[in-house]
């Protein structure tokens, strides 16, 4: 079993032939950011990730967000998954998810080098938005691995390697269509946030409130 697939804690009580009467919460839910300039993939990455799909013709997005749950090692997480807008014209939608994303991915296609350019850009703008703390958590995704290298390929990936080691930003290539590494990559980014923001994921757990808050709800009050 995946240790990060996206799951219901409902569905999975279901699976076990019980449905519980109190549903589990977490103290905050934890905000994923996937980012990058238009036409690199975002929306198709993050739909195959939590549906298996990769739909088929390209729809600009302004944003949208999606709430989930990932089951991540024995816990179950309770996640927003913003897709963040990559037009010019909607970018005071993307700017604001920046300022309040708690990791992101950042998303370039191999075949694009204006695409890698914005995703040096987002990454200072990311650093910029939390305070100049540059140990947020970013991934750096090449998407479109299943284009031909040969043909297609103009990012060079010595450039991009030598970026990511000086940033620390870790790098994993990617392909939506395939469904190459898609799952990887949001592994990697909460593997990146269980290390450098600890407290953040560990809030996000979803659990059943404890038996003295549930004895608490049980009582009956006599005025």
């Amino acid at each position: 079993m995946s240790r990060d697939r996206p799951r219901s804690f409902s569905d999975s009580a279901l699976s076990r032939g019980r449905l519980p009467s109190i549903q589990p919460t977490s103290k905050r839910k934890l905000t994923l950011c996937v980012v990058g300039s238009g036409g690199v993939g975002k929306s198709s990455l993050t739909v195959r990730y939590l549906q298996g799909q990769f739909p088929e013709y390209y729809d600009p997005t302004v944003e949208e967000s999606y709430i989930t749950q990932i089951e991540y090692g024995f816990d179950q997480h309770d996640v927003e998954i913003i897709d963040t807008a990559g037009q010019e014209e909607f970018m005071l939608f993307r700017d604001s998810s920046l300022a309040k994303g708690d990791a992101f991915l950042a998303i370039f296609a191999i075949n694009s080098p204006e695409s890698w350019y914005d995703v040096q850009k987002l990454r200072r703008k990311i650093i910029q938005e939390n305070d100049d703390d540059e140990t947020i958590p970013i991934v750096i995704i090449a998407n479109k691995s299943d284009l031909d290298p040969e043909e297609s390929r103009q990012v060079k990936i010595d450039e991009v390697l030598e970026y990511c080691k000086r940033c620390n930003c870790p790098l994993l290539e990617t392909s939506a269509k395939t469904g190459l590494n898609v799952t990887e990559s949001f592994r990697l980014l909460l593997d990146r946030i269980s290390e450098l923001r600890p407290s953040k994921f560990k809030d996000s757990i979803l659990a059943l409130p404890d038996e003295h808050h549930l004895n608490d709800r049980n009582k009956c009050v006599v005025s």
